[in-house]
């Protein structure tokens, strides 16, 4: 159907064959966002269809050949999908039609810093400090934080906090608000051309993963117009200023990378939700297809199961040591003290992101080696994942030099001037004010890890604070391994399925209904065994409202 609500003439016996495909198994990474599902087809070309379509039969029709987008396609009367129908070739009794479904085609070309955020954020200059408190004591009340920590190259502090005041101190410090991970994915599906909706089902009614905030090391203050040497506080802000120059499909194949996530597109409903992969899989089977099956299941050979693992260590360790992820976890410094002497080995502490050697001596001897800055990759494809962001509230992030005013040398008197640079991307994970380490008061805790280390116990976890009063234990880290680590929280199941799945291709006579509410996110029972899809091949429609349709599927255990 036309949006003009018309329909093209089709024969009775029109066999209209697509492919579905489950992103997450492009090109076997989860670092791929939905593609395009093309669906071609031949038709007569009728008197009226010839009107429809502009007469694309004439050679001297000095019009381009018409691209309908919106149109909707029907099986058995039931809606199946929508697309954009182009022409590709036409004679004066037929022509030939393709149906693009590409969902979030035009979102794809989108910079983050080009989204409507709705607006400056106006903030009395005499009002930063308590301003920037207030985004910290109470991070759900805003779409931004101003999370404090340092900047090694050069050696900047940023949002500086006092913690025996409990206060932002603004001296020399840079201004810089973090935007909120769950607040930029809702602004991106806002101003998705294509109507998608967009359902956050992985941050959704998730304290700690809602939280997680986009570092940009970009400066908030400006030059003042009466004093071309005196940097100020604004009256306002604005977040694009806050957000890189990136490409939303960019940002969110990085996204899915760390987190093991799935966009999952249902081209019948037009939505996408994001979810863990962990989750989806953890699930019950949604769908029982059994009394549909029109042939036993052949086993086949598997994919290679990917190099998700393959994450690096920007800082470099000596070459005769393992990676980290082979060396001996201490969670807490705190743990570590407990727990000395320690036998010979290499061992790495979470908190500290320190890595170090104990000799046959023992680790209080000479020949003990350390190792500061060691730095974990993401993990889970490293080239299009993010980097994890470690350590304390007072974070050290080599994230390339500083955006933002620095003094221009050799000017007298002082002249500033705006520099922008490129660095990686991160995520910083928001604890909430508390104590930390060893402190006169409370400060806001950012944190890639989950230890409460320097105050309590050994195995002392971080709380979800709001105002600094207790929330619950922090349960997800920034860092790769570990117990509460990316790799045990976020990509397990999904790895494990992928090691040990069989392999399954079955033919169905499905009811068109089981086929237009079904999403790659749903698990399928077939037998006593449960699936999860890679692929649907849409064959042809039979009769009495059913499809006939072939699955491709990995048996999840």
């Amino acid at each position: 159907m036309l949006p003009s609500g018309e329909y093209l003439d089709t024969p009775a016996n029109l066999a209209l064959a697509f492919e579905l495909n489950n992103q997450v198994f492009s090109t076997s990474a989860t670092s791929v966002l939905p593609g395009s599902f093309t669906f071609p087809v031949e038709v007569p070309l009728t008197d009226r269809m010839k009107v429809q379509l502009q007469h694309p039969h004439l050679v001297d029709n000095s019009r381009a050949w018409a691209t309908i987008a919106g149109v909707l396609v029907y099986g058995h009367g039931a809606p199946l999908f929508y697309g954009t129908l182009r022409i590709t070739d036409a004679s004066p009794v037929s022509v030939r039609l393709t149906i693009v479904a590409n969902p979030l085609a035009a979102f794809k070309e989108i910079l983050l810093n080009q989204l409507d955020f709705e607006g400056d954020r106006t903030v009395a200059p005499a009002s930063w400090e308590d301003h920037m408190k207030e985004t910290v004591r109470f991070p759900e009340d805003y779409d931004y934080a101003f999370l404090p920590g340092t900047n090694e190259s050069p050696f900047y502090n940023y949002n500086y906090w006092n913690s025996a005041t409990e206060a932002f101190v603004l001296t020399d410090s840079l201004v810089v608000p973090m935007i909120k991970v769950k607040y930029l994915l809702e602004r991106m599906w806002a101003a998705d051309p294509d109507g998608f909706g967009f359902n956050n089902a992985w941050q959704a009614n998730d304290l700690e993963l809602g939280r997680l905030y986009l570092f940009n090391n970009a400066d908030a203050r400006i030059l003042t117009d009466d004093d071309p040497d005196t940097i100020e506080l604004p009256d306002s802000f604005s977040l694009n200023k806050h957000v890189p120059a990136l490409k939303c499909s960019e940002f969110l194949k990085k996204l899915t990378a760390q987190w093991c996530l799935g966009f999952f597109t249902n081209v019948f409903d037009r939505r996408v939700r994001l979810l863990s992969l962990q989750e989806v899989l953890s699930r019950p089977p949604k769908h029982n297809w059994s009394e549909y099956a029109l042939s036993p299941a052949p086993i086949s050979e598997g994919d290679d199961v990917p190099g998700y693992y393959n994450y690096e260590q920007p800082n470099t360790l000596p070459p005769d040591w393992p990676p980290v992820e082979d060396m001996t976890l201490i969670p807490t410094y705190e743990e570590y003290a407990a727990g000395a002497p320690w036998a010979q080995g290499y061992y790495y502490i979470e908190t500290n992101n320190i890595a170090f050697y104990v000799d046959a001596t023992g680790f209080a001897q000479p020949g003990v080696r350390y190792f500061r800055g060691v730095r974990p990759g993401s993990g889970s494809d490293f080239e299009a994942g993010m980097e994890s962001v470690f350590d304390q509230f007072a974070s050290f992030l080599a994230q390339g030099e500083f955006t933002g005013w620095h003094a221009v040398p050799d000017t007298t008197p002082q002249e500033y001037e705006y520099q922008d640079n490129d660095y990686p991307i991160a995520l910083l994970a928001y604890r909430g004010l508390q104590d930390y380490i060893i402190s006169s008061g409370q400060s806001p805790v950012v944190a890639g890890n989950v230890w409460l280390d320097g105050v309590g116990s050994p195995g002392d976890r971080l709380q979800i604070t709001t105002d600094g009063a207790a929330g619950p234990e922090a349960t997800r880290s920034l860092h790769w391994f570990g117990d509460y680590g990316l790799y045990n929280t976020a990509h397990r199941t999904w790895s494990e399925m992928l090691i040990t799945g069989k392999h399954v291709t079955q033919s169905f006579a499905l009811p068109i209904a089981s086929l237009t509410t079904f999403s790659f996110e749903d698990k399928i029972r077939v037998a006593n065994m449960d699936f999860f899809c890679k692929r649907i091949r849409v064959r042809k429609l039979l009769d009495r409202g059913k499809v006939l349709v072939e699955a491709s599927m990995i048996s999840v255990i």
